[in-house]
């Protein structure tokens, strides 16, 4: 991968006690993944492994979630040099998972996390039954130094023979102070790594740790639950509507945060060029000075002059119908400069213009990303609807009208509409920083065209930006178009096997 970004490889051992796999074979992962593999073959579940392995918050589960799958071994590598692993020992039951983190194949962390109570699955600590020992441990880790996570065992027992934990507890107490220094030392690698995933569900939720917590009880879940209810009570209504709405609430909730997201941008690059008046009044008078020192040398000249603000006009003109600034005319100021060239005032015109002018410009050239990745979202949309058309303002956000301009509201949209935007929202916020985007089975609700074009307009979305793409499907049309990025999910024990 030429920016080197995101996952490289992937190795699992033991999946569901069924499947060894190598992705890839050969090299490492580019910029596009694209998983493929029979029903039931794991392409889901290794989306699932990856979110949780690679994501690097403390508090949303994530290594709960990888205890809950069956696997043997799960190693993953990551740009840079690094080597995520979690391994389930041979002697031990499901419940304990052996975390490390390796750079240029050093180990620089180890966790052995534990069950869901998160007690260290360790010989002295699988009997201890009391909490007061745990909790005058993390006390004590509190009031410790950040240093002292690397303190050596008689340093650390003799901080705890100082603290009012109980002597006969000490062994206890200095285990517990091992797992949970432990604890930090890999979350704090783990972020280190600078790397924010996503994971679109193929219902379309969207977990990152970027993103407010979620709830602890699913939509789609409670949804479901109360379906099964309610067939056990005897009513087979299927909730089509309540499922509907949550898509909808998805939907909603993606063009607020894009619309929020291009709303924060765009308010810092118009900050950028501004100065308050003791700055511009000193800026302009220095340029009247420099340039009154240059007439007869080398200056802006008129014809410069003019082409530079015909030139501002047109990117103006462009920037004003999304909003993102204010209408520029450029005739008027033109011909104000060639009434200063004929009244013989044009040397002093060209210093407050010298001003003008560098303020214009980097207002505009702030804008140009933002106006770029707006007009890059209004094209692949507008280019796959249909009687349909998505429009954009800084007031208004994203605004849907129909071929008679009449204004459509979101949730009139087709289920195919709205995953297609699901899909581009979420990775137009997501491409800020340098991020891993696994979307499960991106094909659902979309046409043969829509399939067909959607990797090359995320890719066209994305551009430079730090984003790798891993998909998990099933769709021919977009497995045609990218073969070179396909890694079929096969198991080692198969490979030159022939499948039909």
């Amino acid at each position: 991968m030429a920016s080197a970004i995101g996952i490289r490889r992937v190795r699992v051992k033991g999946l569901f006690g069924l499947y060894n796999y190598t992705l890839p074979r050969t090299s490492s992962f580019d910029k596009l993944v694209i998983f493929y593999g029979d029903n039931g073959s794991g392409k889901t579940t290794v989306l699932q492994l990856l979110f949780h392995l690679v994501s690097a918050a403390n508090n949303r589960g994530h290594r709960s979630a990888l205890l809950r799958v069956p696997f043997k071994s799960l190693i993953v590598d990551v740009a840079g040099g690094f080597e995520l692993a979690a391994t389930r020992p041979d002697d031990v039951k499901r419940s304990l998972l052996i975390l490390t983190i390796r750079a240029s194949g050093k180990l620089i962390s180890r966790w052995d996390f534990a069950d869901k109570d998160l007690r260290p699955h360790s010989e002295v600590l699988e009997s201890l039954e009391g909490f007061d020992v745990r909790v005058a441990t993390r006390r004590l880790l509190r009031n410790l130094s950040p240093n002292s996570l690397n303190l050596s065992e008689p340093d650390v027992e003799k901080q705890l023979r100082n603290s009012k934990i109980d002597p006969s507890d000490l062994t206890q107490s200095f285990a517990i102070f091992r797992t949970e220094a432990a604890e930090k030392e890999y979350h704090k690698h783990l972020s280190e790594l600078n790397l924010t995933l996503f994971l679109m569900s193929a219902d379309r939720e969207l977990l990152s740790d970027t993103l407010a917590v979620q709830k602890t009880e699913d939509d789609y879940a409670a949804i479901l639950l109360r379906y099964r209810n309610a067939q056990v009570a005897g009513e087979e209504r299927f909730p089509g509507n309540e499922i509907a709405s949550t898509r909808d609430r998805y939907l909603t909730a993606a063009l607020a945060e894009a619309y929020h997201w291009i709303s924060q941008k765009a308010v810092t690059a118009t900050n950028i060029g501004s100065q308050n008046a003791n700055d511009w009044y000193f800026n302009l008078i220095s340029n009247l000075v420099v340039h009154s020192a240059q007439r007869g040398e080398e200056s802006l000249g008129i014809e410069e002059i003019q082409s530079t603000l015909a030139s501002f006009d047109e990117r103006a003109t462009r920037y004003a119908q999304l909003e993102l600034f204010p209408a520029f005319k450029s005739k008027d100021l033109i011909n104000l400069v060639n009434q200063a060239q004929k009244s013989g005032q044009f040397p002093t015109v060209q210093g407050v213009l010298a001003s003008f002018i560098s303020t214009l410009r980097a207002r505009l050239e702030a804008l140009d990303p933002i106006y770029s990745t707006i007009n890059s979202v209004l094209e692949i949309v507008n280019s796959l609807f249909s009687r349909k058309k998505l429009e954009f303002t800084l007031t208004r956000g994203f605004y849907f009208l129909d071929s008679n301009g009449a204004e459509l509201r979101s949730q009139s949209l087709s289920s195919g509409e709205k995953h297609l935007l699901l899909i581009v929202f979420r990775a137009l916020v997501a491409s800020e920083n340098p991020t891993v985007f696994l979307i499960d089975e991106p094909e659902i609700s979309l046409n043969v065209k829509w399939q067909r074009r959607l990797v090359g307009a995320l890719s066209k979305l994305i551009g430079k930006k730090p984003m790798q793409l891993i998909f998990a499907t099933h769709s021919f049309e977009i497995l045609s178009q990218h073969e070179e990025a396909v890694a079929q999910l096969i198991s080692d024990d198969d490979i030159g096997l022939v499948r039909i």
